[in-house]
């Protein structure tokens, strides 16, 4: 694969990302971050280290979990890190932050 197929994949799996996380909300709603404002981010590690251990079984042992493959999966992680990061991004108030966030061009970045 050469970088203009990596590119072209890289931006085809964001919006698969983008789109399940759109789904999930209108069906769930915004159940992660309700989570995390009842028990802290101690509840997203655990989303993420059940989809690692999931990650785990299906690429170094070969088991099956349910109908969920190993890039569900790998992409399930993604879109939870990004989760984090836009709490985080929401909540540039709260007292575990030690940086302020601003936006240049769409994009986050940080002043200390």
């Amino acid at each position: 694969m050469d970088d203009t197929q990596r590119h072209k994949l890289h931006k085809e799996l964001l919006d698969k990302i983008h789109k399940t996380y759109v789904e999930k909300n209108e069906a769930y709603g915004n159940s992660f971050d309700r989570s995390i404002d009842r028990w802290g981010y101690t509840a997203a590690l655990v989303r993420i280290e059940d989809k690692c251990n999931r990650l785990e079984q299906l690429l170094l042992h070969n088991k099956a979990c349910n109908d969920e493959s190993a890039i569900d999966t790998a992409l399930d992680l993604a879109n939870y890190s990004l989760m984090i990061a836009m709490k985080l991004l929401a909540l540039d108030d709260s007292p575990n932050q030690t940086a302020k966030f601003y936006f240049i061009d769409g994009v986050p970045s940080r002043v200390t």
